[in-house]
């Protein structure tokens, strides 16, 4: 296409009279070449129809969408020198960078709004939820509780885990809670995190198996740990951008950083799978703090806030999207939005919970033409179920 000298001359004379958008998908040209001035679209309707074919729309599609002919189409490519096979390697080399974009969005966005779930997601970025799920990576345990299927190990009985641990201890010289785990692994047994929740600590559980020699006393004074600072480590420790949120990468993530223990906090609150779940809780009461969960803010507080706090309304959320759709052109994602909205205005996620969706937000709002193509699709999808 480039080396078309009439095209790109035509190219360079539309994009002075109607800006040309760079590296355009079929949808944001659909929306882009549906907001031309009538005039525009009749004048330069060639070189649209040639973006079009660059965006990947078929000859079928641009024919109808223009009101001409297939061939018709075709021949437009012909006049300006468009090799269709040339065109088709500019578009896979377009998707994967356009892919590569989206799915390093995805993960900014979980970086500084690990409330969201995943479909929400999904809605900011106009992609599937399968997409979503890809690209998270490791961080899909901060959006996503899996509740893992009960295996044999975990069904064992205490008279079971009891005879587990006089076996090790009978094998082993070291006789330390770490030594256990390391042996639990090969004998295919329920390891030290399993027998601390059972028992409630370590040395409950030698004294349980008869092991009374063993237990170990360190003497000293230990520090009360608070459930606010337990909840508020946890807390912190989603909130980095690490290669695994597992319960062992956490015990890790608090020795080095001296906060309470995997074991204590498991010991505390239940199961790894419980404990998430309510950080999930607590990711979507800090997104929009408004005094109504006290434990909540005990919790928050424990660690200062980046940014100072805000309550939100609906009306608040309606006059943060008249702003930024002041000052900005084109549909209104909610990426757009996010990218151009002040700290005065709120977040995206928050206008969309209020309204149920963005774009019935942007309904609401009276920016109904405003709605990219997919946002306009799912809201026509919304309406009708209505």
């Amino acid at each position: 296409m480039d080396n078309a000298p009439e095209l790109v001359a035509d190219l360079l004379a539309l994009d002075e009279v109607y800006p040309i958008p760079l590296n355009m998908d079929g949808d944001e040209w659909d929306d882009w070449f549906l907001r031309a001035p009538i005039e525009v679209s009749v004048q330069y309707r060639d070189p649209m129809i040639v973006l079009g074919m660059a965006a990947g729309r078929t000859l079928d599609y641009l024919g109808g969408i223009v009101g001409v002919t297939r061939e018709r189409v075709r021949q437009i490519g012909r006049k300006y020198g468009v090799s269709t096979s040339e065109l088709r390697k500019r578009r896979k080399l377009q998707q994967e960078r356009r892919l590569k974009a989206k799915a390093a969005l995805v993960r900014k966005i979980s970086l500084n709004h690990p409330e969201l779930e995943i479909e929400e997601i999904a809605e900011w970025v106009e992609m599937d939820e399968r997409f979503v799920l890809q690209s998270l990576g490791p961080r899909r345990a901060v959006h996503v509780v899996e509740r893992r299927v009960l295996t044999n190990v975990d069904r064992i009985s205490d008279e079971e885990l009891t005879q587990a641990i006089r076996q090790w201890y009978a094998q082993s010289s070291k006789r330390t809670s770490q030594d256990y785990d390391e042996w639990s692994r090969d004998a295919g047994v329920p390891g030290r995190q399993t027998v601390m929740i059972r028992y409630g600590t370590w040395n409950v559980a030698l004294r349980a198996c008869g092991l009374i020699e063993e237990l170990d006393e360190r003497g000293g004074v230990r520090p009360q740990l608070s459930d606010e600072l337990c909840w508020a480590s946890i807390f912190q420790f989603f909130r980095e951008d690490l290669d695994s949120y597992a319960f062992h990468m956490y015990d890790k993530y608090a020795r080095k950083h001296d906060l309470p223990s995997g074991p204590t906090v498991r010991n505390r609150f239940g199961s790894w799978t419980e404990i998430k779940e309510k950080i999930r809780q607590l990711f979507r009461y800090a997104a929009d703090r408004d005094g109504t969960w006290a434990e909540g803010e005990q919790i928050l507080s424990v660690v200062p806030e980046d940014y100072p706090r805000q309550v939100n309304t609906k009306e608040s959320a309606v006059e943060s999207l008249i702003r930024v759709a002041g000052r900005t052109t084109g549909p209104l994602t909610m990426a757009h939005y996010d990218d151009a909205r002040s700290d005065e205005d709120c977040a995206p996620v928050i206008v969309s919970r209020f309204f149920g969706s963005w774009p019935q937000a942007l309904a609401e709002a009276g920016l109904g033409d405003r709605m990219s193509t997919k946002a306009r699709h799912r809201y026509q999808l919304l309406q009708a179920k209505e």
